[in-house]
């Protein structure tokens, strides 16, 4: 009688556990979008003039993760008053703290909590406020945050960076720096974000650390063969330039959809880059 049981709910098991299927985790959605500092000589694409119009593309645009740059303290602070469904983390760039330009990460607190984050100068001492040694004249960072999911306890671990304008040994240096720091920190198998406005293009050898470290761009996955992918817009909504503005993930991330935003309202841009938008999976979880 017992083993009689015993073999019915070994089958029955067998059945529930032969019957579960991989379940797709649901789309997360980022963001990257330099929204240019507060310049005054900016004229008529002042800060005060577009303020609201980076707040309404990032609330409708509604990303989980939108990582920004050159985002003063003011206009950081500016943008979480206005998005309340975010929380956000980071710090600016220069040795006092909030003062000059930060690379936030703005999160949805609903689905997301936050487990960790920092930031890091990319320089020879990561460590220290305001460093640089890799030849640019203004300090350069890179700010990360691990979330985890709430519903599924999946974690994810976004970095973003803005690389500096002006010098190509920098840039280089400063994905390698990046690279290597992710390496020390994320686990094998956990999902990684690395994006910002790398000042590069495409072909440019600063992403060859990138790429060699597994990670794709998600664009070029949604859109291996589009040519007008410029996303500095120099004010005039031009695209004809290189992409610079990326969104990279690891391997174990799969994309489903991508795209350089190019809207405007009024014939204003939000800001003199398009933000780039990734809507990427977590590999499949076998159902519970």
């Amino acid at each position: 009688m017992c083993l009689k049981l015993g073999i019915a709910i070994g089958g029955v098991l067998a059945l529930v556990v032969g019957c579960a299927a991989p379940v797709p985790s649901e789309p997360i959605k980022l963001m990257t979008f330099n929204i240019r500092y507060d310049n005054p000589d900016d004229g008529p694409n002042a800060w005060p003039n577009r303020k609201a119009l980076v707040a309404a593309l990032i609330g409708r645009e509604a990303p989980d993760v939108a990582g920004l740059q050159e985002a003063m303290a003011h206009q950081t602070r500016y943008l979480a008053e206005r998005l309340s469904d975010y929380r956000w983390v980071g710090r600016t760039r220069e040795h006092r703290a909030g003062a000059g330009e930060g690379c936030p990460i703005f999160y949805r607190h609903d689905r997301w909590r936050l487990a960790g984050h920092g930031t890091f100068w990319l320089s020879d001492t990561p460590e220290v406020p305001g460093s640089k040694s890799f030849g640019n004249d203004l300090p350069r960072i890179a700010t990360w945050a691990k979330l985890i999911e709430r519903a599924s306890g999946r974690a994810i671990y976004v970095y973003n960076c803005h690389l500096d304008h002006r010098s190509q040994p920098s840039r280089v240096a400063s994905t390698a720096l990046i690279v290597r720091r992710i390496g020390q920190r994320v686990t094998e198998g956990e999902p990684v974000v690395l994006m910002g406005d790398f000042n590069a293009g495409e072909q440019n050898p600063a992403l060859d650390s990138v790429r060699a470290a597994g990670m794709v761009d998600t664009f070029r996955v949604a859109h291996p063969t589009a040519d007008v992918v410029g996303t500095f817009n120099a004010w005039r909504g031009r695209s004809d330039g290189a992409k610079i503005d990326h969104v990279f993930v690891s391997a174990n991330l799969s994309t489903d959809h991508a795209a350089i935003l190019r809207g405007h309202e009024g014939g204003r841009t939000p800001s003199d880059h398009f933000p780039v938008t990734a809507v990427v999976r977590t590999g499949a979880l076998d159902a519970d």
